[in-house]
């Protein structure tokens, strides 16, 4: 992967990219299926990160340095204001109301201008810009950059997966009633697993919103979440 972009036209290189962000994307979506959890709407908060990071950018001129773990902390939050409800259901129900939950999210970016954007959605997103002599609006130092990222991300979110919280979500997986009876507490820890996943959700939506310098809803629409679906229950 390291000597890979030096051999491929740019056009690759920036698929590659896309590659790295949709593997953040994937293991944080793996990270709450460990609990048996599985939502449709974990790609609007990637979308949450996006927009999160695109507006603080736009509108505060912060660098993305700063941006990018502030919108992972603002999808966690989103994350924890649409858990509890969440928290109601289980299985197939679970399943649909995050779709439910996802598209009315959606809904809000589509409807209002300011300061989404609407339906267009958001252009002009700063680029990450120079770190030094690195200049990070080439393809190839952000492949890098959104490797080292990626690399970061899914170690943290390996060990986490092998400690004994990873461990938790996987009893709450094969018997949550089980779980209980044994003094698990089972809401707290789905809760905590979804809002993990969410925050590394919105470091991916950071990631592309600065690469592509344009997002809009329909990047983050019920398609893209079947893709992801696909993603991780065939890999």
């Amino acid at each position: 992967m390291s000597a890979l972009p030096f051999f491929a036209r740019e056009y690759y290189v920036e698929i590659l990219i896309i590659f790295l962000i949709n593997v953040i994307l994937a293991v944080s979506y793996r990270l709450i299926a460990t609990t048996g959890d599985w939502t449709l709407c974990h790609v609007v908060l990637m979308g949450a990160g996006a927009y999160a990071s695109a507006l603080m950018a736009k509108h505060f001129g912060w660098p993305f340095w700063m941006t990018m773990p502030l919108a992972g902390a603002a999808a966690g939050l989103v994350g924890f204001g649409i858990v509890y409800p969440l928290l109601r259901t289980v299985g197939f129900a679970f399943f649909i109301a995050s779709l439910a939950i996802g598209e009315f999210i959606r809904l809000v970016w589509i409807k209002f201008h300011t300061p989404f954007g609407g339906p267009r959605g958001m252009i002009n997103i700063p680029y990450v810009g120079e770190l030094g002599p690195i200049d990070f609006y080439e393809a190839i130092p952000y492949y890098f950059m959104t490797l080292m990222i990626t690399s970061g991300c899914v170690f943290i979110m390996y060990r986490i997966d092998r400690s004994r919280i990873g461990n938790t979500f996987k009893v709450i997986y094969e018997d949550d009633v089980l779980a209980e009876s044994i003094g698990i507490r089972v809401g707290r820890y789905r809760s905590f697993a979804f809002v993990l996943g969410s925050f590394f959700a919105g470091i991916a939506g950071a990631l592309l919103a600065h690469r592509l310098s344009a997002i809009d809803p329909h990047q983050f629409g019920l398609d893209e979440m079947v893709y992801l679906l696909v993603w991780v229950v065939v890999g």
